[in-house]
């Protein structure tokens, strides 16, 4: 019998916005899929494996006491190396924080920040998705819904363009018999390249720095747990907790570095901005820009072809100076209603 194997090359992620929590997008809905191009693509099913436990006569586990089920699963969409390009950093960055301020003229600038009022998904508040791993098989791709984000990693180096890593988590069970023959929308090739940085700096202490980066890490992190039941064997909706958020900065060893190495010990806050585009970040299509605010939480001398040193700033507010850990804002001619 011939073996013809197919290849992960082959396969390609899908999302789409949902407008209706619980409502799935079908497989073939016209101008509502995306294409996510990436390196690493998976998605993870959850099946509870419940061992019913009784005394059966003999020594040994049988078949009768287990019982598998996927009544509350909480699937996974796995998605790493994803070259970011402009269009898609919105729908990422909605599906993380559930919270954003959008300008009602072009370019449509767009703020993201830890909300204050957090959202209810069964109201179909905040944003979540459907997600596809679309196999090279007609009805065999794997497909979860009612996706959100509960990680975010984004990261550049010089000569390189600004790639990221999203871990999705969704509700239900996974179909794996779906059948997308829709045709599948891919975002333009405008990407955030490392030269087009024009802005890196820190605030401590009252004064700016402004050090020579060779490489920068976001990651950003919910613990998502799952809260009530619908009847159907679905939870009711999702619940947002203990945010955690890191900065990490290689950076050339000279007077910026070694200030703020000496904050690593007395707990003064230091802040960051990272932009492309604008000054005035928002103003102008294409603009990208990260504010955070936090304390060191690591700092280590590298030796390469110059001598580096690498701090990271763990993301916290501060609520008696109106700081908060991080703020976000895209300007991507795109009107999304957020």
């Amino acid at each position: 019998m011939p073996i013809v194997p197919y290849v992960g090359t082959e396969t390609v992620l899908w999302i789409a916005e949902q407008a209706t929590f619980g409502t799935a997008i079908a497989d073939d809905a016209a101008d509502s899929w995306h294409e996510i191009q990436s390196v690493g693509g998976k998605i993870a099913p959850d099946v509870n494996i419940i061992d019913v436990k009784g005394d059966r006569g003999y020594r040994y586990p049988d078949v009768e006491d287990f019982h598998h089920t996927e009544d509350g699963a909480m699937p996974a969409a796995i998605i790493s190396d994803i070259p970011i390009r402009k269009t898609d950093l919105a729908r990422f960055w909605m599906l993380f924080f559930h919270n954003c301020t959008e300008g009602e003229e072009a370019p449509f600038s767009k703020t993201f920040t830890i909300p204050t009022t957090y959202p209810d998904f069964s109201a179909n508040g905040g944003l979540f998705c459907s997600v596809i791993h679309k196999m090279p098989v007609a009805a065999s791709s794997w497909k979860i819904n009612d996706c959100i984000c509960q990680h975010l990693n984004l990261k550049n180096s010089p000569k390189s363009v600004v790639t990221g890593s999203v871990d999705l988590v969704g509700r239900g069970a996974t179909s794996t018999t779906a059948d997308p023959d829709a045709t599948q929308l891919l975002a333009p090739a405008t990407f955030f390249t490392w030269e087009r940085m024009a802005r890196f700096t820190y605030a401590v202490g009252g004064g700016n720095l402004s050090p020579v980066p060779y490489a920068w890490d976001l990651d950003l992190r919910w613990k998502i747990t799952p809260a009530g039941a619908d009847g159907s064997g679905l939870f009711q909706t999702f619940i947002l907790d203990e945010f955690a958020g890191t900065f990490k900065a290689t950076l050339l060893w000279d007077a910026n570095t070694k200030l703020l190495f000496s904050k690593l010990a007395d707990k003064t806050a230091v802040e960051f901005n990272v932009g492309y585009g604008n000054a005035s970040a928002g103003t102008v299509d294409g603009d990208f820009d990260i504010s955070g605010h936090g304390l060191l939480n690591a700092a280590s001398i590298e030796r390469g072809d110059t001598l580096n040193k690498e701090i990271t700033i763990n993301l916290v507010g501060d609520e008696e100076n109106s700081k908060v850990p991080i703020t976000i804002i895209v300007a991507d001619g795109e009107d999304k209603a957020y």
